[in-house]
C-alpha cells in the first residue's frame, strides 16, 4: 500500500487516508490473529501428545479420535486454534462424546507425528491439518482453517446448555 498508493507527490489528503487504513488493517489482522482471554481453569480440551499406539489402541477400542497437526511456527494453526479449539461449544462436544484428542506437533522433520503426517496419512507437510477417525467410518481429513460448524457436523451435534 505505502510505495503503490503513497509517493511523494501524493496530496496530504490522500498520505493520511492511506496510513489510516494502514493502521486500521494492521489492528484489525492483530485482534484476529492474537488469542482471545483464556477458558477458565478446568474449560479446555485435554490434548495428548502425539503417540501412534494410544491412537491405534483408542481407534481398536471404538473410541473417536481428532488429531490436531499443527506446529509453532504456524500462523494459521493458532487461528485454528482460537476460533475452533478454545471454543467453549467445542470443548464441551470432545468432553461429552468423549473424543480421544491428540496434538500432534510437526514443528520439526524428526518428530514422530511428522513422520506419520507424511507416511501414515499421506500429506504432504502443510499445516494445520486435522484428522477425524470416527468408529466405522472413513477418516476426514480438514485442511488449513475450518470453521467449528465443519468439525460439529463431523462429530456430531453439541449437546444442549441448559
Amino acid at each position: 500500500m505505502w510505495g503503490k498508493w503513497v509517493t511523494f507527490s501524493t496530496p496530504a489528503g490522500k498520505k493520511w487516508a492511506v496510513r489510516l487504513l494502514a493502521v486500521a488493517i494492521a489492528v484489525g489482522c492483530g485482534f484476529w490473529l492474537l488469542p482471545s482471554a483464556e477458558l477458565p481453569v478446568g474449560d479446555s480440551i485435554e490434548w495428548q501428545t502425539y503417540n501412534a499406539d494410544t491412537i491405534a489402541d483408542a481407534v481398536s477400542k471404538g473410541e473417536p479420535v481428532v488429531i490436531k497437526f499443527t506446529a509453532d511456527w504456524c500462523t494459521n494453526c493458532k487461528v485454528v486454534d482460537k476460533k475452533v479449539y478454545r471454543d467453549p461449544e467445542i470443548v464441551e462436544l470432545i468432553k461429552q462424546k468423549g473424543v480421544f484428542a491428540v496434538k500432534a506437533d510437526t514443528t520439526l522433520n524428526s518428530y514422530p507425528a511428522t513422520v506419520d503426517f507424511k507416511k501414515v496419512y499421506g500429506e504432504a507437510g502443510n499445516v494445520p491439518v486435522t484428522i477425524v477417525l470416527l468408529p466405522g467410518k472413513e477418516p476426514v481429513k480438514m485442511r488449513g482453517i475450518f470453521d467449528k460448524q465443519e468439525l460439529i457436523d463431523i462429530i456430531g451435534t453439541p449437546p444442549d446448555r441448559n
